[in-house]
């Protein structure tokens, strides 16, 4: 059984981008490698992966991409620009903090995220967080309280 796994180039990825795979068994561990920019849409969706670190130098995270796994956190790279639909749909994330390049966040890329409590918010931009975490439209704000209770501040403390 594969417990852990190191993705680097060559292995799984088309010019510097994570394209997909298909493993059939739970793998507790991904470690995306140096030189990695883009993680592909549905790239690594359920594959209840409960560990996954990503390198400086991602810009984009697709549709789909990271959704459906089991980790519970996330470090998201200082370079990451873009974050994409349902990129981290249905996975049991309780907090996570969108580094300031972010300029694009799309629907649902936070979605069905149950265990949800806090988005710290670095960038400093107006996002409709409702859009994001519940698919629904709503008012665009830097920092407050989404229709169902998820703090999106900018000031990142202890988890909540």
């Amino acid at each position: 059984m594969l417990n852990e796994l190191t993705i680097g180039k060559g292995i799984i990825e088309q010019d510097g981008n994570i394209v997909g795979m298909a493993i059939d068994s739970i793998i507790s561990k991904i470690i995306v490698k140096e030189g990695t920019t883009k993680i592909g849409n549905n790239a690594l969706d359920e594959l209840r992966i409960t560990s996954l670190t990503l390198p400086e130098g991602i810009i984009h995270i697709g549709n789909d991409s990271l959704a459906r796994n089991s980790f519970t956190s996330i470090q998201l790279p200082t370079t990451l620009q873009s974050i994409d639909i349902g990129a981290f749909y249905s996975t049991p994330l309780e907090y996570i903090v969108i580094p300031s390049n972010v300029t694009t966040i799309n629907r649902g890329a936070l979605g069905d995220n149950r265990f949800l409590k806090k988005i710290v918010n670095k960038t400093g931009r107006n996002f409709d967080w409702n859009f994001i975490v519940n698919e629904e439209t709503g008012t665009a704000f830097v920092t407050g309280m989404t229709s169902n209770n998820i703090l999106v501040t900018d000031i990142e403390d202890e988890q909540t």
